[in-house]
């Protein structure tokens, strides 16, 4: 225990150390869903795959309400105007609205939307996986505000990979889903309470101010509508697909759609560990420079966007079919469309990011809901009329108009904007 709180607690190098873990972690979370799916298409069960892919894509809709999109406000809070105390308080009443809201979505599920029993249970076995990452998230987002993010990146390492390998050989070896995330969820649980205890110096208690905590919820209202709507459209495509096509053809798509989380992934590798220096900028008024380390970051998505299509079309597809054991010899342009859309939505997380920094979160209401609610009403009859090749299309040109948008108003708040005041 004493050499595992060593190596959690020490770096040499907490720049380096943070730069690394981060990768680390970021990698486990994004290609989570993705090996998970890996295993069981091997093993010969496809219609399987997909309840991992839509179970990971509801529980991640969930987890917007246990977060409540908090996390980017607590950690550019630099100047501490909240309490870890009231952060903490606040996230218990946010994750029982997300307890709720699950339990509602898989009724609702399981009755209107025939879900068979299988699915229901994995759907909800991922979603208490997420109420935990919920939970950390406040931990983990007090380590970064006091610029030790490598340390919160270790524990979330250990416990990504950690649930990841369990998978592996537990459905290998009993080939029963069910059982192997029910499983895989309580080893993580433990793992979440002992790695979380040892850094708890970090987490100083003190008297909750419940009037704080109102106002700090309040403040967070539009951050949290617009973190929901935007994993909605994240997801989109999978929520449309899920009423229109059976499991095995979801299955198709989400391989697919897996490479949105590849660029996603490295994008955030990139910007994560900036998010504090973009907002000592921003407090320094230092406008110019934010503007063009905003423009770095963003050329340096489309640099991965432009390698990924590239490989791609080379080899990229066949890869990736043999990997999982299905031919996607008749979706290369949904895998080059599903690339792009990939890179929006990667500047679409920074300039999200950017925004609240600016504490202009409100223009998230206008933007967001109305993609969200173009995606919902047409996207069907789209995916009805076009196939997947159409849906896809529409989602990309969607996204596009949302990084325009957000761009604008980035740089203009950042250059009119004096100081930085909550709306």
């Amino acid at each position: 225990m004493k050499a595992l709180s060593n190596f959690i607690l020490n770096s040499k190098n907490v720049a380096k150390s943070t730069y690394f873990w981060n990768m680390v972690a970021a990698m486990s979370n994004s290609f989570q869903s993705m090996l998970l799916m890996l295993v069981i298409t091997r093993s010969g069960n496809v219609k399987e795959a997909s309840f991992i892919a839509i179970g990971f894509s509801i529980a991640n809709l969930m987890m917007t309400i246990g977060k409540f999109g908090m996390r980017n406000y607590q950690v550019t809070d630099i100047n501490e105007k909240n309490t870890f105390s009231e952060y903490l308080y606040s996230r218990n009443i946010t994750i029982t609205a997300m307890i709720v809201s699950s339990v509602g979505y898989i009724i609702y599920s399981i009755f209107w939307k025939d879900y068979a029993s299988s699915k229901a249970v994995v759907v909800t076995l991922i979603c208490v996986y997420k109420i935990i990452e919920s939970y950390e998230d406040v931990l983990h987002s007090r380590l970064q505000q006091v610029g030790r993010l490598d340390i919160a990146s270790k524990i979330w390492s250990i416990r990504n990979c950690m649930f990841i390998l369990l998978f592996f050989v537990l459905y290998v070896g009993t080939n029963n889903l069910s059982f192997t995330v029910m499983l895989d969820v309580a080893v993580s649980f433990v793992l979440f309470v002992i790695l979380n205890m040892i850094p708890k110096k970090y987490y100083e208690k003190s008297e909750v101010n419940r009037k704080k905590v109102l106002s700090l919820l309040g403040g967070c209202v539009p951050i949290f509508v617009a973190a929901f709507l935007l994993m909605y459209i994240s997801n989109a495509p999978k929520y449309i697909i899920d009423a229109a096509i059976d499991d095995e053809e979801q299955t198709i798509f989400n391989i697919l759609f897996l490479t949105i989380y590849v660029v996603t992934l490295l994008s955030n590798f990139v910007f994560n560990p900036v998010l504090n220096k973009l907002a000592i900028m921003r407090a320094a008024h230092e406008d110019q420079k934010l503007i063009r380390s905003i423009n770095r970051l963003i050329m340096m998505v489309i640099g991965i966007v432009t390698f990924g299509c590239g490989f791609a079309q080379l080899i990229g597809r066949k890869i990736l079919g043999l990997i999982y054991g299905i031919s996607l010899d008749d979706y290369s342009t949904e895998l080059l469309l599903m690339l792009v859309s990939g890179g929006f939505l990667a500047i679409i997380n920074l300039l999200y990011m950017v925004v609240i920094m600016l504490r202009k979160q409100k223009i998230f209401l206008i933007v967001f809901s109305i993609a969200s609610l173009v995606l919902f009403v047409l996207g069907g009859r789209i995916l009805e009329r076009y196939l997947l090749k159409g849906l896809c299309l529409f989602y990309g040109g969607i996204l596009a108009m949302i990084v325009l948008i957000l761009y604008i108003v980035s740089v203009y708040y950042i250059v009119n904007g004096k100081e930085i005041v909550d709306d």
